[in-house]
């Protein structure tokens, strides 16, 4: 029951409280839209970035930096890829003839300054070479030369070197200052867009939707399952009322959540679920509730909720003077 004091005459206002399921599948509906939405907004997104030049070049510069170290090669389709797979799909090669290239890129990495300004790249090579056994037998020598020579080994020594590429190697190459800067740039960038293209939805969903259907306020999911927000005082929430409430959900339950681990968004949903009176955070915090329309109407305000109670009482009146015969 909901009341409103307006006149020294106190007016009631009945609503039927909203069944758990449908508060729950209103939420799924609401942000599955969103979802899908922001799927849409990223992708189109992502296709304008690349053509902007500024965006574009990060990736040219990132790959001009893998492949001057010698452990990415440009493959048949132009695309940048790291050597240990690119041979690997090469079945035109043997694994020693394989291996050999290999050696020789990582030969010509590990003695670059730019990776290793104390000249200790090659140390780091040979101490891979030195500690890797396959069957509990040395794969190199102390002078770090093949010590097993029969061809059965071939497949382990290029085993070894691409594990060396993909786990040693390239680790080195991410932690450079170089391409540390270019990929950090990448990630802040790309982190903005897909923030953005989250977020955005939600105040297209939660708030602007909500706006348009006016009475009730409601999401599209709250449309399809029938249900309405209402102020504490059974009418409909005002425009300042409501964009407080989205406020509050969108800042501390949604932005929160991000950097807060969901907990936010788990404690309103808690709230919904043990709750006396069924309220999220938000409902709970702007003291206000979201009631059962599948029977009742929301009314603007006490004035037009007055008018249709009296139509109400007059249509009932006229049909009780019908006499059947």
């Amino acid at each position: 029951m909901e009341n409103k004091q307006e006149n020294n005459n106190l007016q009631e206002i009945n609503y039927k409280m909203v069944p758990m399921s449908k508060r729950l599948l209103a939420s799924l509906v609401d942000f599955l839209f969103s979802i899908f939405t922001g799927f849409i907004l990223l992708c189109l997104v992502l296709l304008i970035a690349e053509r902007n030049e500024n965006y574009s070049s990060l990736f040219t510069k990132r790959d001009e930096i893998v492949i001057e170290s010698g452990l990415y090669i440009k493959n048949s389709e132009d695309k940048t890829e790291r050597i240990s797979s690119f041979y690997d799909d090469n079945n035109d090669l043997t694994y020693n003839e394989k291996s050999n290239l290999i050696d020789e890129k990582l030969n010509y990495y590990f003695n670059l300054e730019t990776y290793f300004p104390d000249k200790d790249g090659v140390a780091i090579y040979n101490k891979a070479k030195r500690s890797t056994k396959d069957d509990d037998k040395l794969l190199f020598n102390e002078d770090y030369s093949r010590a097993l020579v029969n061809s059965d080994y071939d497949e382990a020594y290029y085993n070894f070197y691409c594990d060396t590429v993909d786990n040693v190697a390239v680790s080195y190459l991410t932690r450079s200052e170089a391409y540390y800067n270019i990929a950090k740039q990448i990630v802040i960038i790309d982190s903005i867009f897909l923030i953005a293209c989250y977020l955005f939805p939600i105040i297209i969903f939660f708030y602007i939707m909500p706006l348009i259907f006016r009475r009730g306020h409601t999401t599209l999911g709250q449309k399809i399952f029938k249900i309405g927000i209402v102020n504490f005082d059974g009418l409909n929430c005002k425009f300042s009322k409501f964009t407080l409430r989205f406020l509050f959900f969108f800042f501390i339950e949604i932005i929160l959540s991000l950097i807060a681990f969901l907990i936010p968004l788990i404690v309103s949903f808690s709230m919904l679920g043990f709750s006396k009176r069924r309220q999220t955070l938000h409902d709970y915090v702007l003291n206000t509730y979201a009631v059962d329309i599948s029977q009742d109407d929301i009314y603007l305000n006490l004035s037009e909720y007055e008018n249709a109670k009296e139509n109400k009482e007059k249509i009932m009146i006229e049909n009780s003077d019908i006499k059947l015969s």
